[in-house]
């Protein structure tokens, strides 16, 4: 039931419709598409519909009325917004009058039904709608809701006012925005003194470029700068057909945003490669926010690698292995190794959770760390010597499915400690994990078709079972245990093809 505090009138929600009953008729006038104008009826709705609705209104009407049960006289309302939570507003100041909103600001459809407990005259009713009417106009203006044209006013079927609730995540952001919005506005209007042919976007008119430039500047910082200066000089796609101001806010926009993904690209290059790009806490922190790019990232160390397994495939099988591998930690570096060597080291040894964890941060080597290098190096030699024939697409499955195993090893896992495995272990969020999960499957089924899946679930597999060992062993993962997936999975999705290709059909 809907909370209508008015006597003899109760209010319910049924089959995405509102319904209003009375005791009594109702004199009601109205721009309803079923039983407009003034008529008497004890019953109103407002029916829910998809966005994309084209059929007949009055007959859709006719229909949900005779599914609900309602009477003939029923006045019938239409709308494609959300009617489950409808505003619903009262006042009373010696008369009660209450207000059911429901508003769809994509196409700015707002219907109103308007609720007085008093017996009107026609002429005052009329008053009262328009009165309605121009204030829900007064409420988009301020609110500054726009359609493709301007200002929105609403809509030829609204039945009139609204609720929005648009607030940008940054303050200073949806400020900026709203002075480039304004700005526009006011200049197509002729407000702005002595600004004549904007449009063209005069070279004399530079606050434009100042607002795109602050906008870049605040998001992305000097790189922002350097993004917004590219996009504003190409003006891609949407932004050549924008006006002079908002050109250069969405180009501020799309700048900042775009350098802050550079900026997280270029650290998982320097985090997960030893090109000498730069890496410094801001990159790794950015790199915490968009953490789907490791499988990414993980793809273009794959396509160098396996292009080298290209260039020696024609050598005999072991010395090939031997260079490959050599090339793979040139090019990644032994962190991840070391990691792998720690994590071996905690495993092995006994004592509390507590006392294991100390020795896999303890800078010393130990045997169960050696045996766990030694050992996998053996097993990736062995894996590699069996995917000779297949190198090029091998290696860069493998190397996806070890960022994979990243990405999924810090979305399962918990934080042991505050660290520099906790930057990614705290952020990943599912959107993160979904978004390398699709891009590795894709790319690992066009590279090896169902081999490439199996492989990459194979490596998926091995990141699970570690996060188990771990947080059973631990209470939680860190750096190294992230460093250990990566390499156990690398090594665990190329068995997987080996097996796959000397496998028996």
């Amino acid at each position: 039931m809907l909370d209508v505090p008015i006597n003899g009138i109760r209010a319910r929600l049924e089959k995405k419709t509102i319904i209003i009953e009375a005791e009594d008729d109702l004199y009601i006038l109205s721009s309803a598409a079923l039983n407009g104008g003034f008529s008497r009826a004890t019953t109103i709705i407002n029916h829910q519909v998809e966005k994309n609705f084209s059929l007949e209104p009055k007959a859709k009407l006719t229909q949900v009325i005779e599914g609900l049960g309602l009477p003939e006289s029923t006045i019938g309302l239409m709308t494609a917004a959300n009617v489950a939570d409808p505003g619903i507003i009262l006042e009373e100041d010696g008369l009660a009058v209450c207000a059911i909103v429901t508003a769809g600001l994509s196409n700015n459809t707002v219907n109103t039904i308007l609720l007085i407990d008093g017996n009107l005259t026609q002429s005052c009713m009329v008053n009262a709608v328009i009165t309605a009417t121009e204030g829900k106009c007064l409420a988009l203006q301020l609110l500054d809701v726009r359609s493709g044209t301007g200002v929105a006013t609403g809509t030829c079927t609204d039945t009139v006012t609204d609720e929005l609730n648009n607030a940008l995540a940054d303050p200073n952001v949806g400020a900026l925005i709203y002075a480039g919005i304004a700005l526009e506005r006011d200049a197509k209007r002729g407000m702005i003194p002595d600004l004549r042919g904007y449009e063209n976007d005069l070279a004399a008119l530079v606050a434009d470029e100042v607002l795109g430039m602050s906008i870049a500047n605040y998001i992305g910082g000097y790189k922002g700068l350097f993004e917004y200066i590219r996009f504003d000089k190409a003006k891609p796609g949407i932004l050549a057909e924008l006006g002079p101001f908002m050109d250069d806010v969405m180009a501020g926009l799309i700048g900042g945003v775009s350098a802050k993904i550079l900026h997280a690209i270029k650290a998982g290059m320097g985090f997960l490669t030893t090109f000498p790009v730069g890496i410094d806490m801001d990159g790794l922190q950015k790199l915490g926010r968009h953490a789907y790019l490791f499988p990414f990232i993980g793809a273009l160390i794959g396509l160098i690698i396996g292009t080298i397994g290209l260039a020696l495939q024609h050598l005999p099988p072991y010395l090939c292995a031997a260079l490959l591998i050599l090339a793979l930690y040139c090019i990644t570096g032994l962190n991840h190794m070391d990691g792998l060597m720690d994590f071996g080291d905690a495993i092995t040894a006994h004592g509390t959770p507590e006392e294991r964890v100390n020795i896999m941060h303890d800078t010393a080597i130990g045997v169960g760390g050696t045996v766990f290098c030694v050992m996998s190096l053996l097993i990736l030699f062995s894996a590699i010597t069996t995917i000779e024939q297949n190198p090029f697409f091998a290696i860069l499955i493998a190397e996806i499915g070890a960022k994979q195993s990243m990405l999924t090893a810090a979305m399962f896992g918990k934080s042991m400690h505050k660290g520099m495995g906790s930057i990614f272990i705290d952020n990943v969020r599912h959107r993160d994990f979904l978004i390398g999960l699709v891009f590795s499957c894709a790319i690992c089924w066009l590279a090896f078709d169902v081999f490439g899946i199996i492989s990459l679930l194979s490596a998926l597999l091995s990141s699970l079972v570690i996060v188990h060992i771990t947080s059973r062993n631990f209470g939680g993962i860190n750096g190294d245990v992230l460093g250990a997936t990566n390499e156990v999975g690398r090594i665990v999705g190329l068995i997987a093809i080996g097996v796959m290709i000397w496998m028996p059909l």
